[in-house]
C-alpha cells in the first residue's frame, strides 16, 4: 500500500516537473536589473529599458524566438545570463556606454548578432566555446580586443569595421554566403581564416595580412582598398571569382599571386605602389568584363590569357613597350573584345584621372598613317570610361 502512494506521488512530482517547461508568448519589457522571468521559451520579444541601470541578470528562459533588444542604457554595467541558449532573432547591444562585462554563459546559437557604439566592452563570453551558429554579424565602433567568442562555423554576413583596438581575428569560419567586410580596425590588423573554403563578397580595408590557405571558389568579389600595411596577398588555392578582383591603394603591397585561378568577371590593380610587377596570374584565361592595370609596373604577364569580354587598358609610369605589344595582338587576334590601350611612361598612371600628355604610346589601333586624330579620339573616350569604371568599382568597396 505505502509502495503504492509512494509511486503515486513520484508520477505526481515527474509531472509537475514536466509541466514546469512554461512558454512565454508576450513581448516582455525589463525595468529592473533581474527581472523575474519563469518560463523556459519566450515565444516573442525582450526588450530592456534605457533605464536599467547597474549590472543585468536575464535568470529562466533558455530560448528566445523573438529579439533580445538592450540599446541606450546608459548606466548599465554587466549583462549576464546562465540560462540563455538560443536567440532566434535579433541580439542588438548598442549605445551602451558603460558596459564592461558581457558574460553569455549557455548561449550557443544567434540568428543576427549587432554590437555597435560599446565604448568599454573589450571582450565577451558567449557559451562554453563560444557561438557555433548565426546568421548576420555586426561588430562596429566598439573597444574590443577579442572576438574569440564568435566560434561560428558559417555566417550569411560578417561585418567587423571600427573598432579601432581590434588587431587580430582568427576563425574557424567555412563558410560565407554572402558578405565578409572588414574594414577600418586597428592598425596591422591581422586575419587567419585557416578553414575558410567558400565566401561570396569580401571587402577589406587597413589589413596588414589575410591568411585563406583553403579558399577555393568566391561566388562574387575579392576586393583590397587602401591597406596600408599589405605586403603580399596569396590565395594558393581560388580557382574562380565570378565577379570583381580589386587592389586599390594598397601603399606596400609588392606582389600578389593565384597561381590556380582561371576565370574571372572583371580586374582592376591599381596604385599600388610598390608593386612593380604583375605576375601571380599564370592560368587566368577568361575574363568576363575588362581589365584595369595602372601602376609602377615593370612588367606584365598574362601567359594563359584567351579571352577577354571588355576591354584592357595598362598604363605605367616605366617602359612596358614589349608587354603593350602582347596586349596590342591580343587585341588584333579579338582575343580582347572591347577596346585596349597599353601606354609607357605615363606620369599619372596612378590616379584614376587623365593621363597628362607626357605619355608615350605602344597601343597598336590607330597609332600611325592617317588614323592619328581617331586614335587620339578614342583613347580619350577611353580614358573618361575608366574613370568611370574606376570610381564605380571604388564605390563598390563603401
Amino acid at each position: 500500500m505505502h509502495s503504492k502512494l509512494l509511486s503515486a506521488l513520484l508520477v505526481a512530482g515527474s509531472a509537475s516537473v514536466v509541466s514546469a517547461a512554461t512558454t512565454c508568448t508576450k513581448d516582455i519589457k525589463v525595468t529592473q536589473p533581474t527581472p523575474i522571468i519563469s518560463c523556459d521559451v519566450v515565444d516573442a520579444s525582450i526588450t530592456v529599458d534605457a533605464s536599467v541601470a547597474g549590472g543585468l541578470s536575464i535568470e529562466g528562459p533558455k530560448t528566445i524566438t523573438g529579439d533580445l533588444i538592450i540599446t541606450n542604457a546608459s548606466q548599465l554595467i554587466s549583462i549576464s545570463s546562465s540560462t540563455l541558449q538560443s536567440i532566434e532573432g535579433n541580439f542588438e547591444l548598442s549605445g551602451l556606454d558603460l558596459l564592461s562585462s558581457l558574460n553569455m554563459a549557455a548561449l550557443k546559437s544567434l540568428n543576427k548578432l549587432n554590437m555597435q557604439s560599446l565604448r568599454q566592452l573589450s571582450t565577451f563570453t558567449f557559451g562554453t566555446s563560444g557561438v557555433s551558429k548565426a546568421s548576420t554579424i555586426v561588430i562596429a565602433d566598439t573597444v574590443l580586443t577579442d572576438l574569440s567568442g564568435l566560434n561560428i562555423n558559417s555566417v550569411d554576413s560578417l561585418t567587423i569595421t571600427n573598432n579601432k583596438r581590434l588587431t587580430a581575428y582568427n576563425s574557424d569560419l567555412a563558410n560565407i554566403t554572402s558578405l565578409l567586410s572588414v574594414t577600418s580596425n586597428g592598425n596591422n590588423m591581422e586575419i587567419n581564416m585557416t578553414k575558410l573554403t567558400t565566401a561570396a563578397e569580401i571587402q577589406l580595408s587597413n589589413v596588414k595580412s589575410f591568411v585563406v590557405p583553403k579558399l577555393k571558389t568566391i561566388t562574387e568579389s575579392l576586393k583590397f582598398d587602401t591597406n596600408p600595411e599589405l605586403t603580399t596577398f596569396t590565395a594558393k588555392n581560388i580557382t574562380s571569382i565570378k565577379d570583381s578582383v580589386t587592389f586599390i591603394n594598397n601603399n606596400k603591397l609588392t606582389n600578389v599571386s593565384f597561381p590556380l585561378l582561371t576565370s574571372i568577371g572583371d580586374m582592376t590593380i591599381q596604385n599600388n605602389t610598390k608593386m612593380l610587377a604583375v605576375e601571380g596570374f599564370p592560368k587566368l584565361s577568361t575574363v568576363a568584363g575588362g581589365i584595369i592595370l595602372r601602376g609602377n609596373f615593370e612588367n606584365v604577364e598574362l601567359p594563359a590569357l584567351k579571352e577577354v569580354d571588355g576591354g584592357c587598358t595598362v598604363l605605367s609610369t616605366t617602359d612596358i613597350s614589349a608587354f603593350c605589344g602582347f596586349f596590342n595582338d591580343a587585341h588584333s587576334k579579338k582575343i580582347i573584345k572591347g577596346t585596349e590601350s597599353c601606354k609607357s611612361n605615363v606620369k599619372a598612371a596612378n590616379e584614376g584621372g587623365s593621363d597628362g600628355d607626357s605619355s608615350t604610346s605602344s597601343s597598336g589601333s590607330g597609332s600611325s598613317g592617317n588614323g592619328t586624330d581617331n586614335a587620339v579620339a578614342a583613347l580619350s573616350v577611353n580614358n573618361v570610361l575608366l574613370g568611370v569604371s574606376v570610381i564605380a568599382g571604388m564605390a563598390q568597396l563603401w
